[in-house]
């Protein structure tokens, strides 16, 4: 009697499908969040940024806020100024005043009319970081969104390496350090750092690392 062949196991391209080029590079894309209570005027945006960056809409200050803090992918913010619930100048200011450094940081981009020079002169005060106008092209808009994207991606990789640095970087020895107990009239522990024969306090001395003695004594090591 025949053995039934054993079927073949399945080689490693066979067993996990190729990853989709178009997925990883939609990843890559940022994401803009549009925050106008014009449907229309958001509508135009959106055009605009077609094919450059992926968006997210908002029809005022206050739903802005909500998907800005539960969305990480955005990285920058195009807000109009007269808004329902919370305007742009308000959404401006919970931005700048965020806890979280990666809002607190975002650019946010507002769009104004030629003549409303009072109200671009509050949002500079408030850190609005640059002006569009309504009827702005598409090409000049996407050229300053790719300038301020780059600029928040190189702000955020030297902020994870910094991250990355503090928590890999060895501990730091400290040479010719020993704790002393203090000799002034503190009733706490000092360290002292040992040079040549004294031991200068740097605790007790207002603060100071100088060369003044603990106390005005000098010990002896």
């Amino acid at each position: 009697m025949a053995t039934p062949a054993t079927p073949a196991k399945p080689t490693a391209s066979q067993a996990k499908p190729a990853a989709d080029p178009s997925m990883s590079a939609a990843a890559d894309v940022p994401c803009i969040l549009i925050v106008d209570d014009s449907r229309m005027v958001r509508a135009t945006i959106a055009r605009h940024l077609k094919g450059k960056f992926t968006h997210v809409e908002a029809v005022d200050g206050e739903d802005g806020w909500s998907k800005l803090s539960v969305d990480p992918s955005i990285r920058a913010v195009i807000s109009d100024l007269g808004m329902p619930k919370l305007d742009g100048f308000g959404l401006i200011s919970r931005i700048r005043e965020s806890d979280d450094s990666r809002i607190r940081a975002l650019p946010v981009v507002i769009i104004s009319g030629d003549d409303e020079s009072t109200q671009m002169e509050r949002a500079s005060e408030l850190g609005a970081t640059e002006f569009i106008s309504k009827g702005i092209g598409a090409v000049e808009l996407v050229a300053r969104l790719e300038n301020l994207t780059a600029l928040t991606q190189a702000r955020e990789e030297r902020d994870s390496a910094r991250v990355a640095w503090r928590k890999t970087r060895p501990p730091t020895r400290l040479r010719n350090w020993a704790p002393w107990p203090c000799s002034s009239s503190r009733a706490h522990r000092c360290i002292r750092m040992r040079a040549g024969t004294a031991c200068r306090c740097l605790w007790c001395a207002y603060g100071s690392t100088t060369s003044r003695n603990c106390a005005g004594a000098s010990v002896k090591a």
